[in-house]
């Protein structure tokens, strides 16, 4: 069966996909995966996606149009089945309009308010496993239990090798990526304390080297970053061991360059939810979000970086939201700004001693 696949959130849930389209391919269905720009582009070179159609939401006067769009665009592709992963009611209208005969989604959300065949969405497992579950009743036990969560990147690494030969030239060239960006400004590490930290680490660890990885929307933050790197770190004996790659790391490749890492230093945003499909052991910075909801990092050795780890309690006000803010909503962000980097950076090293 061509079954169609439609998420349009944030690249990280979209990432969290592989497991629902590696049971699907392995079920032999075709998986058509209808997403965002930034979506379609994570998973083109994965050879179990039969095909991927880009789609676009607008917003403002040109959003009705938009949606009776889309809904055209997915009933173009003559699909068996439409999995609608997103919980937002605008999705949900899409799929309406698409005209495809079976259509599931998850109950309990804004898409649960059209009549299409429910799925329970799962409370006390990790996202990856909520998706799984929308193929349920579309593959067989085998291939249901036997899903992984994975993606296939850009082996090729085009761009990035261009610009950083010497990490591909030698095979024990040992580096880490350090994603700094995220949507929500509460989940960052500030970028001095972010700065003494990675300065700490590879001044313990000489033969190592980090890439700081970030889309055209983190270029604010990465280069306050590196502005930091001069003025807080005042002995600075790595600088010639952090790389910019902002503009060199499109998303395949970004997923390539993840599996090859040593591991990912991250807050709660997309380059976590990549690790987890590249397997890439993981750093995990949370603060006003929690990863108990179901978005932790998945890979071996992987940690969770969080007030209760580094200074061993918990703040009242944490979580204090599911996605994350614009503005701490207490005004402090203790949260993240309270985390001195000496000690996140004793407590990494000493996780690194563990295999």
């Amino acid at each position: 069966m061509r079954v169609g696949i439609f998420n349009t959130a944030f690249v990280g849930d979209v990432a969290l996909m592989g497991q629902l389209i590696d049971g699907l391919h392995t079920a032999r269905h075709d998986v058509v995966l209808i997403s965002n720009a930034a979506g379609c582009s994570l998973f083109q070179f994965d050879t179990r996606v039969y095909e991927v159609a880009k789609v676009k939401k607008e917003k403002g006067t040109s959003k009705v149009a938009s949606v009776f769009k889309i809904g055209r665009q997915i009933m173009a592709l003559k699909l068996d089945v439409l999995l609608v992963a997103h919980s937002s009611f605008t999705t949900g209208l899409c799929a309406a309009l698409s005209g495809v005969r079976k259509i599931y989604s998850f109950s309990g959300s804004a898409v649960s308010h059209f009549p299409f065949e429910k799925v329970d969405r799962l409370n006390s497992c990790h996202e990856s496993r909520r998706y799984l579950e929308l193929c349920r009743n579309l593959v067989d036990t085998e291939s249901f239990t036997s899903a992984r969560l994975y993606i296939e990147g850009d082996i090729g690494l085009t761009h990035f090798s261009k610009v950083f030969p010497q990490i591909l030239s030698h095979e024990q060239v040992d580096f880490f990526i350090c994603s700094p960006g995220s949507v929500w400004a509460t989940k960052r590490y500030p970028p001095r304390q972010l700065a003494r930290l990675i300065d700490r680490l590879l001044t313990e660890r000489p033969v190592m080297n980090c890439v700081v990885s970030g889309g055209p929307q983190d270029r604010g933050v990465i280069e306050e970053l590196f502005r930091c790197f001069e003025t807080s770190c005042p002995h600075h004996v790595s600088s010639g061991r952090i790389w910019d790659a902002q503009g060199c790391l499109p998303l395949p490749e970004l997923v390539e360059l993840t599996r090859r890492a040593s591991f990912v230093l991250t807050p709660d945003s997309a380059p976590l939810h990549i690790a987890s499909a590249t397997g890439t052991r993981t750093f995990a910075l949370f603060g006003p979000t929690s990863a108990h909801t179901g978005f932790g990092p998945l890979a071996p050795g992987s940690r969770i970086i969080d007030f209760p780890s580094i200074v061993g309690s918990r703040l009242d006000c944490q979580p204090c939201s599911k996605h994350g803010h614009h503005v701490c909503p207490k005004s402090h962000h203790r949260c993240l700004a309270e985390l001195p980097p000496d000690a996140v950076a004793h407590y990494l090293l000493e996780c690194l001693t563990v295999p």
